[in-house]
């Protein structure tokens, strides 16, 4: 931090103290990559860095709620960069649809032994919550966000975005 940062020798000598109380925290490495990200990728670019951590790397802890009000926040935009290996597809929703069939429709499995086996054995996600009953309804709110998407994972590395179009 003194080399890398133009940080007064206070502010570092009270991250190290914060460090030595709580390393496992890691506040004056968070310090360095953020300073670093907002000088490399700019104001705009450290947010969506954020963003993503939080995204990526956020506690398992966090409720279906907290989940939903996180994603909510995010737009089209930021959804498609922090997710930039998902898959995009557009579809529109009607009611009633399982969840079962919605991973087939959005090409999660080819075959339906497949979806089903993996979703029964918590290998599906919608909007980072696992999903394990195949007959559970999409219901507009919980699995489709307030700004229309929904972010689906299938195992721990294969995403995909849904836009969803309202009738």
């Amino acid at each position: 931090l003194y080399y890398y940062t133009l940080l007064p020798p206070t502010e570092i000598k009270d991250l190290m103290d914060r460090h030595q109380r709580q390393s496992e925290k890691r506040y004056p490495h968070t310090k360095l990559a953020e300073l670093l990200t907002q000088l490399v990728h700019g104001p705009e670019g450290l947010d969506l860095a954020t963003k993503a951590t939080k995204m990526l790397y956020g506690s398992n802890e966090l409720s279906e709620a907290e989940w939903i009000k996180q994603l909510s926040n995010l737009n089209e935009s930021e959804m498609l960069a922090i997710f930039s290996q998902a898959r995009y597809t557009r579809m529109l929703f009607t009611p009633g649809i399982s969840i079962m069939e919605f991973a087939l429709k959005i090409g999660c499995f080819n075959r339906e032994k497949d979806a089903q086996r993996i979703i029964s054995a918590g290998g599906f996600s919608i909007n980072q919550v696992k999903r394990t009953n195949i007959e559970e309804l999409l219901i507009n709110g919980v699995h489709v966000l307030p700004n229309n998407l929904t972010l689906v994972r299938v195992g721990k590395k294969n995403y995909f975005i849904v836009e969803w179009t309202m009738y």
